[in-house]
């Protein structure tokens, strides 16, 4: 058996040649992968395309995180302002963190496609809990100690604002993967239409 795959950048189409005497399941597999009309090519990418997508990942992180702490931040001062209270810096560190976490969370969705979009939303959101938790112990260990009543207070006023900017979040992800699902229609109309 000899597989050929060609890729060269000034030639648009790419093909595969295959000449085969017997055939294992496997490579069956393949075949019918590229052969079908939504093909999915499962392995481990290039080094640098692995490198160039972490980096791709971490500036989005950050671009998330600068928006999500703004945005809670903003909206604390103006609770503030009309409450006429004050916000300590601890609380100011811990919000910080609070919307690290939040973001670090959300921006995991991709390892948790294979659940069902709501099951993913619990999961997150359970685990983005669990670690606030762990950060509040934090705080209660080496700075004020956390009453009941302050924990219940974290939990709802992180709880809110989760819900909120998790709608946008996947609002925008759920929109982009239906622009994605587009251009591919759109390509495959055109591969079977130059194929006519």
């Amino acid at each position: 058996m000899k597989l050929n795959l060609y890729e060269d950048n000034k030639i648009r189409e790419e093909h595969v040649d295959i000449h085969y005497r017997q055939m294992r399941p496997l490579i069956r597999q393949v075949i019918d992968t590229v052969k079908s009309d939504r093909p999915v090519l499962r392995g481990r990418p290039a080094d640098g395309e692995e490198d160039q997508r972490m980096k791709e990942y971490i500036r989005q992180f950050f671009r998330d995180l600068c928006f999500v702490y703004t945005v809670v931040s903003v909206a604390g001062a103006a609770v503030n302002l009309l409450a006429g209270s004050e916000t300590s810096n601890t609380n100011v560190l811990v919000m910080f963190g609070v919307c690290a976490i939040a973001t670090f969370v959300l921006s995991l969705h991709r390892l948790l496609t294979d659940f069902s979009p709501l099951a993913m939303i619990l999961l997150q959101y359970a685990a983005a809990c669990v670690l606030i938790g762990v950060l509040l112990l934090l705080v209660s260990t080496f700075g004020e100690p956390v009453s009941r009543q302050g924990w219940f207070e974290y939990y709802r006023s992180f709880t809110i604002p989760y819900v909120l900017l998790a709608g946008l979040y996947y609002a925008r992800v759920f929109s982009e993967t239906r622009r994605q699902d587009r251009l591919i229609h759109e390509l495959q109309e055109q591969r079977s239409q130059i194929k006519l």
